[in-house]
Order: C-alpha cells, then structure tokens, then sequence
C-alpha cells in the first residue's frame, strides 16, 4: 500500500491484495525478456481534489527553476529499429481492480475492473479482453493489435477495438498507417439506444426536450 498524502483522509492513496511476478532469468543474456506471469490482484487507487489541490501530484514545481529544454532529438520516433528487442507473455492480467475519484462535489469510480492481455510475441497478434462497473453501468471492451513491432517500428499495423454495454455498442476496425507519426484510417460502428441516458452518465445531462 501506498499511503495518502495529508489532507485526503486515511485510507491508502493506492493499495493490493497481492502481486505475482515471472520473469525467466537467462533469456536475459540474449536480450530475450520472457515473463511467465504479471497478476494484480484487487488493486486500488484512490484520486482525490479539493481546494489545496490534490493527491496525486507528489511534487510541486519551483517557480524560480525553469523548466528544463526538450530533448535535441525530439523524443521517440516510430521507425526501423525502435524495438531492438524480443519479448514474451504469459499469464498478465488485473483480477478486481478499483479507481475512485472525488473532488468533494462529484464521486465517479470503476470497480470490478478484470483484464487479460495475450501478447505471446512481439511479432504475433496482441489481444486484449476485460470488464468493469463504472459508476453502476457494466461494460467490456476488446482491443487486438496485428503487431506491437510492426507499431513502434512505423509499419502498416491492424487494429480493432471494442466497447459494449447498456449505454453504448461502439467498435473500430481498421489499421493505424505507415510513418513515424500515429495515424489511423477505418470504420467507427456506434449503438446508443438513448443519447440523453448517456450524456447524463458521461455527467453533461442533456436540456429538457423530447429523448
């Protein structure tokens, strides 16, 4: 657990039942990371605001010491050999997690929240699969990813993500294109049965009128 800050209460800022990490040691040696197993179960981090601020910002900038220059190169670029790497996954995935956010007027929080990622390479297909409470409404999403390689190195990568519930059934499928900068190109299908029940879930109630 990780304690929280004075001023927002005394229960843990974050905090988990239990952690289990795998890694294989000697794949290492050649530059080959293999983890067997990455669970967290039942985390839970609690965000917090009120009028000295909040909880989640551990360090307060000095004024008198300017921020420091961007780097000359600019940062990460997707292209050849930005992944020099080899990689594997086993079992990851959260079991029951939690995140509550007050600001003293308004409470949302998701809970319940299951998530499995396959990643068995960093050159085959990555899923992704999960569910979650948010705010009283259930909801699961997919998300899948040709290759991670392919992403990072600025190729041509399929994607597809999906989002279903009560409120709304949405999904893409498409591609994110070649190049260095991110840029996606594919069909966007939505179902909302009821635009005003969702507005007023997303906490920007729509005016009174015909639904």
């Amino acid at each position: 657990s990780i304690a929280n800050v004075d001023g927002f209460g005394d229960e843990a800022f974050a905090e988990m039942r239990e952690m289990r990490v795998g890694l294989r040691l000697i794949p290492l040696l050649s530059r080959r990371v293999e983890i067997t197993e990455f669970v967290l179960v039942e985390p839970t981090i609690r965000l917090a605001q009120n009028r000295r601020g909040n909880n989640w910002t551990f360090t307060a900038p000095d004024a008198d010491t300017a921020a420091p220059a961007p780097a000359a190169d600019g940062g990460f670029v997707r292209g050849d050999g930005a992944l020099p790497i080899e990689a594997s996954f086993g079992d990851v995935r959260i079991e029951n997690g939690a995140l509550h956010f007050t600001d003293g007027s308004e409470s949302r929080s998701i809970t319940g929240l299951d998530l499995n990622i396959a990643l068995p390479s960093l050159d085959t297909e990555t899923r992704l699969t999960g569910a979650l409470n948010a705010d009283g409404e259930s909801l699961s999403f997919t998300a899948s990813i040709g290759s991670i390689r392919d992403f990072f190195e600025g190729r041509e990568t399929p994607v597809s993500l999906g989002l279903g519930g009560n409120l709304a059934a949405l999904s893409f499928d498409g591609r994110i294109l070649a190049g260095e900068a991110i840029a996606f190109d594919g069909e966007i299908d939505a179902n909302i049965p009821s635009l005003r029940e969702l507005a007023a879930f997303a906490g920007s109630p729509l005016p009174a009128g015909d639904n």
